[in-house]
């Protein structure tokens, strides 16, 4: 298509345009990974051998979202043949660790047919696919993560409190509260308590309907293990946040433990990490990618103005800037 930039500009004109959309329409594929049966859609190049699987992370549409359809269109005209695993858990607003072997599996059936393999994931799906990039070792080439996490205590803390630490101090701001009830959608299977299940889940539901919507008549219901989990998303103080998550069931402290990154030890990560995040998002703070970029071997981060977590806002020219160096990063790495 031409040099790395021109063929930036073009991509990006594309991907901001609500009408555009792939070429050809997906091929759904099955296949099976050590006895897990998996779905999803491909959407092959005309030309190259790079394949990259799409993980868009906790969203109700998953691989149907219009979004990450006109996503999948422009990478395919790049030249990735893109991958699209169904993810049900996913698409039920449930993040856990089994989704790491939900991304190596679509990594190793991609790879059977590429020569080089990359990750993009989204949102809460970057953590599973840092994770999945280890496991993977060199098989992975690269790994592009949109607005992720680095260290879930203080991603729980924004988003239940709106502090967030940097510079030494504490900010606050207003959180989106998407996360917070995205959380609990992700946790209430995990409650032994059908009653605690309910409760949570009508909870959720009404706030994420309306976010000023009354759930006190809720909470007098709990079990005590169904009001730790409340007790955490309704407090206020950033500095109590890491005795609450202890105070949680401990399948649930399981899961953010196996799903942190600050934990982990990323020295393995051979896969060239590139991370863009939004300066404005309101679900994780940019701080996170900052302190990611800063913990991985090989990683370059792109901070974008007007990208509300992962939805771009044409409008900001530094953000474009910003954003066409992404892509150059990213189409350079075929090579």
């Amino acid at each position: 298509m031409g040099a790395p930039w021109i063929e930036a500009a073009h991509l990006l004109a594309a991907l901001a345009s609500q009408d555009h959309r792939p070429l050809q329409s997906p091929q759904a594929v099955r296949y099976e990974q050590d006895g897990r049966l998996h779905t999803g859609d491909l959407y092959p190049a005309a030309a190259g051998d790079t394949g990259l699987v799409v993980v868009p992370g906790a969203a109700e549409k998953g691989k149907d979202d219009p979004r990450l359809i006109r996503l999948a269109g422009v990478l395919v005209e790049a030249g990735f043949t893109v991958l699209v695993p169904d993810i049900p858990s996913q698409r039920a607003l449930q993040v856990g660790p089994e989704n790491i072997a939900d991304i190596t599996d679509a990594v190793d059936y991609l790879a059977e047919s590429r020569r080089r393999v990359g990750v993009a994931a989204i949102s809460y799906a970057v953590g599973p696919a840092v994770l999945a990039a280890i496991k993977e070792g060199r098989r992975l080439a690269f790994l592009v993560g949109v607005g992720g996490y680095y260290d879930l205590t203080s991603v729980l803390t924004f988003f239940t409190t709106g502090y967030y630490f940097e510079d030494g101090l504490w900010q606050k701001r207003t959180p989106n509260a998407y996360g917070k009830w995205v959380f609990v959608r992700s946790n209430v299977p995990r409650l032994w308590d059908s009653g605690d299940r309910t409760l949570l889940s009508v909870m959720a539901s009404r706030r994420m309907a309306d976010p000023d919507a009354p759930i006190t008549d809720l909470a007098t219901r709990l079990t005590s293990t169904g009001r730790s989990v409340y007790d955490l998303l309704s407090n206020g103080d950033p500095n109590r946040v890491p005795e609450l998550i202890d105070a949680l069931p401990p399948v649930i402290g399981d899961d953010i433990r196996a799903l942190d990154l600050k934990n982990k030890d990323l020295s393995g990560l051979s896969a060239h990490l590139l991370l863009i995040h939004g300066r404005d998002d309101a679900i994780i703070p940019a701080g996170e990618s900052r302190k990611l970029a800063a913990t991985a071997p090989h990683a370059t981060l792109f901070l974008v103005d007007d990208l509300a977590h992962a939805d771009w806002k044409a409008g900001s020219l530094p953000g474009m800037i910003a954003l066409l160096r992404a892509l150059c990063a990213l189409l350079d790495e075929r090579a």
